[in-house]
């Protein structure tokens, strides 16, 4: 079962583009810590998991100098969780410029209620059970 998950989960990076040139961001959060955006044209269900990226333009600078973060996430509708599995820090807007790429622990996260990534993977979630338009929700 782990060998397929494995299996499965390099073909899915192998597809999923990681250029931002092919993403068509959709505005799914905003708050006052800057806009959050998913690729909802590259979103992927394999069984339980759903995989996407999204995109988080800060409205202040990270360390005066990362202006946006990307981050690949896997979430698991059934539990309400998520594991942030690729992420990087970018010197200009929407994950674009120079990158500061980290690999994060692959561990499962519970969501708190009114966070960005709360908003986030319920709609995402959403989505891809009813295959909804997302819309921008404002978190805190």
């Amino acid at each position: 079962m782990n060998r397929n998950f494995l299996l499965l989960f390099l073909i899915l990076s192998i597809l999923i583009p990681h250029q931002n040139s092919l993403a068509e961001w959709t505005e799914v959060v905003t708050n006052k810590a800057g806009n959050t955006y998913v690729d909802l044209d590259n979103i992927k269900k394999v069984d339980d998991f759903v995989f996407f990226w999204a995109v988080t333009d800060f409205l202040k600078p990270l360390e005066n100098q990362y202006f946006s973060s990307k981050v690949f996430h896997q979430i698991d509708c059934k539990l309400f969780r998520y594991k942030d599995l690729n992420m990087s820090f970018h010197k200009e807007p929407m994950g674009k410029g120079i990158a500061l790429e980290i690999k994060p622990p692959e561990k499962w996260h519970y969501t708190e209620k009114k966070t960005t990534i709360e908003v986030m993977v319920r709609s995402v979630c959403d989505y891809v059970r009813h295959n909804l338009d997302i819309t921008t929700f404002n978190a805190l």
